[in-house]
């Protein structure tokens, strides 16, 4: 099956999940990292049931940090005590929620923020595992986003627990031990480098911290940190280089973390499913504009924000590659000057993405508003794209927008993208992460993209996240 026969089956804009893809990243996510290790998946990354099953069946436990996530986690048969609630400002009623379905351990971010846990198992009497976040005394540097380090809601500040008397601050009490450290410093990291340097940090900190509290530590949460290419066309990063260093970093301060004292645990939402994501997309317009181009797609930043919508964050620039078929049903993906190709987790060119099976989708999942898909032969690539003209290959110079009445909307400016015109499809690829649960979904009651998942037999299934307002009664309170 091809994008553009998704699209006329299920609509435009869609995405589209492989399954392959996540686990090839993890795979590679795994060669990396010292052994034994624990790997948490990063629901907040994307929290789509069947991306979270795959890597809970790979082993991976969940990170979670609201009832919606821990939903999702324990739905995909994640044991609850597998979890790890994160977050601040914790409320009242998502511990209990999170406690009554079995959730045992917390990373606690203040005594406050320590206490309403301990209070809520307390009142369920429920022994609770305690992990510190922790927020070091100053980043590290040339970062590309900081966690910590810096003022920040995240974590007990280092150097407060550092100072004579801060082990007596910490005392949990009968319902509750404090059992670990979460240190997560920067995010979104594309070389060993810069990754080595940051563990080397948390390490070494996490080990002072340790005798400084007098806490036999038995996990250490060093974050993630693991970038991968956003929106853009490209390779999973390499972190391979990592694994040899960062195990001596770890023998050098904990000598027996390969027996579990400390357990070293690390987290990943991006890396891992990443490059299972493509967003398909519909040219809609193509104008000029007081001589600047604009390509208007049907998918905006309600579909594809990366949470750049609240202007707080990096705007995002989408890579397109323009998908077209020929009369044999074949399909070929043009991508402009300079791209560096459409590649898969272990390098292997793709270009484009289809899938490589042909069954239905599954009763369950597929929507009743959306015509069946039928069983088709899946058509052949093209072992050699067809040769392009000098104009397609050098491509044009456009603002890429979305269909959205705001001009908020942009999912590129000045970017270069291959000749386009209404009706072409164009996908976005490595849109696996912080794609449409990072959007603005609610902005204009504009419908969502139906979300396609494709599994290793080419098994296809399909859902669609939708947002019902529920009426209640409204109750007076007026005296």
């Amino acid at each position: 099956m091809s994008g553009t026969t998704w699209i006329e089956t299920f609509g435009s804009p869609l995405y589209v999940y492989e399954l392959a893809r996540v686990r090839e990243a993890h795979e590679a996510l795994r060669r990396a990292l010292p052994e034994p290790s624990v790997v948490y998946y990063s629901l907040k990354a994307n929290p789509h049931e069947a991306l979270v099953q795959t890597l809970v069946g790979l082993g991976c436990h969940a990170e979670v940090s609201s009832t919606g996530e821990l939903r999702a986690a324990l739905d995909s048969g994640c044991l609850p005590q597998h979890v790890l609630y994160t977050g601040p400002g914790k409320t009242t009623a998502e511990i209990a929620f999170a406690l009554r379905q079995g959730v045992i351990q917390f990373s606690v971010d203040s005594r406050h923020d320590m206490d309403k846990v301990l209070e809520e198992a307390s009142r369920q009497r429920r022994q609770v595992r305690l992990v510190l976040r922790i927020n070091p005394d100053e980043p590290v540097p040339d970062l590309p986003l900081t966690m910590t380090g810096v003022p920040s809601q995240f974590g007990f500040d280092a150097s407060l627990l550092l100072e004579e008397g801060g082990a007596a601050q910490l005392d949990p009490g009968p319902w509750g031990a404090i059992v670990g450290f979460h240190i997560y410093m920067g995010t979104n990291l594309t070389t060993p480098e810069s990754l080595l340097r940051m563990y080397a940090k948390t390490i070494e900190l996490a080990h002072r911290l340790a005798a400084a509290l007098r806490i036999e530590l038995e996990l250490l949460d060093l974050g993630g940190g693991f970038g991968h290419p956003f929106i853009k066309e490209g390779a999973p990063y390499d972190f391979s280089a990592i694994r040899g260093p960062l195990e001596a970093n770890l023998e050098a301060y904990f000598p027996q973390w390969r027996q579990g004292r400390p357990a070293v645990a690390f987290e990943s939402g991006r890396y891992l499913v990443g490059a299972a994501g493509t967003l398909y997309s519909t040219v809609q317009d193509v104008k000029m504009s007081k001589g600047q181009q604009f390509v208007i797609l049907d998918a905006g930043i309600h579909h594809l924000g990366g949470m750049s919508g609240l202007g707080r964050l990096t705007r995002i620039s989408a890579g397109l590659v323009k998908v077209s078929g020929d009369r044999t049903g074949a399909e070929t993906a043009t991508a402009v000057a300079g791209a560096t190709g459409w590649t898969g987790p272990g390098g292997a060119a793709r270009l484009p993405r289809p899938a490589p099976g042909t069954a239905q989708p599954s009763a369950s999942e597929a929507m009743p508003k959306r015509q069946q898909l039928a069983a088709a032969g899946s058509p052949a690539l093209h072992a050699e794209p067809p040769q392009e003209s000098a104009a397609e290959v050098a491509g044009m110079l456009a603002h890429v927008v979305g269909p959205l009445c705001t001009p908020l909307d942009y999912l590129a400016r000045n970017e270069r993208v291959p000749l386009l015109e209404p009706g072409d499809i164009v996908a976005v690829p490595n849109a696996g992460a912080y794609g449409l649960t990072a959007s603005l979904i609610g902005f204009l009651s504009r419908e969502t993209p139906c979300e396609l998942v494709v599994d290793e037999k080419g098994e296809l299934s399909c859902s669609q996240l939708t947002l019902r307002r529920v009426k209640e009664e409204v109750r007076s309170y007026a005296r």
